[in-house]
């Protein structure tokens, strides 16, 4: 299993540039999230070499600006893909009709096409906002590989149904993990839980915050590493 970072922006600066966000390529064909910045990430498809004819599933793990503001690109060029999406959005929704793409609205409990697992649309709450995200579970060589956006819901909680739902344990989390607000003892009891579940390496960027990524270098060691645009990770 080949993993793409096809685009990823943690800081204050990229924020404020727009080019903030995270979107993931698996192997070659499958899109995870679409980062927050379309200009961008047209020109990172371009400089990683991506043919976006070969993109045949795109998750998008939450509707929140900085996950799907490339969508539209990526539906423009690739041939009819099929979108899944945690909840009904008339914006996607319209996309999808206007491309001739499919889309599907998860369920609570996960759902299966092709290739595609997915934990369910979890509940969350950010900023008095109610939403719903979902994460993707990819099945390797070395175990479940838990891909995620924001983690929203919670990491913990996010880790926990896919366990539940899998049956077997994590090998590795990607993605934003979404404690750059949380407090220091917060963080650490975190990571040691998911260490506990069986959670054996975290690629942990984007909304993840400087602290929590320093607490994680602290709890995993080398099986900590930040997120770097444009790296590929080989499971």
């Amino acid at each position: 299993m080949k993993v793409l970072v096809l685009a990823e922006g943690a800081t204050q600066e990229q924020r404020q540039r727009r080019e903030w966000g995270i979107s993931i390529l698996i192997n070659n064909s499958i899109l995870f999230d679409a980062f927050g910045h379309s200009e961008k990430l047209e020109e990172n498809t371009r400089k990683y070499e991506i043919n976006i004819q070969n993109i045949k599933n795109i998750v998008i793990s939450h509707l929140h600006w900085d996950h799907i503001s490339g969508l539209e690109f990526i539906l423009k060029n690739a041939n009819k893909p099929c979108v899944f999406i945690p909840q009904d959005t008339p914006y996607i929704a319209g996309l999808c009709k206007k491309y001739s793409a499919g889309i599907i609205v998860s369920q609570k409990n996960g759902k299966y096409k092709d290739e595609i697992f997915l934990t369910g649309a979890m509940d969350a709450l950010f900023k008095e906002e109610k939403f719903c995200e979902q994460g993707l579970l990819l099945e390797s060589e070395k175990g479940i590989i838990l891909i995620v956006g924001c983690s929203h819901p919670g990491i913990l909680k996010i880790a926990n149904k896919a366990i539940e739902i899998t049956g077997k344990n994590i090998y590795c989390i990607i993605g934003g993990l979404h404690l750059k607000d949380e407090k220091t003892g917060c963080i650490a009891d975190i990571a040691e839980s998911l260490r506990k579940t069986g959670v054996k390496k975290i690629i942990a960027g984007h909304c993840t915050g400087k602290n929590a990524c320093d607490i994680f270098n602290v709890i995993y060691g080398d099986n900590f590493e930040e997120i770097k645009q444009g790296a590929v990770y080989t499971f």
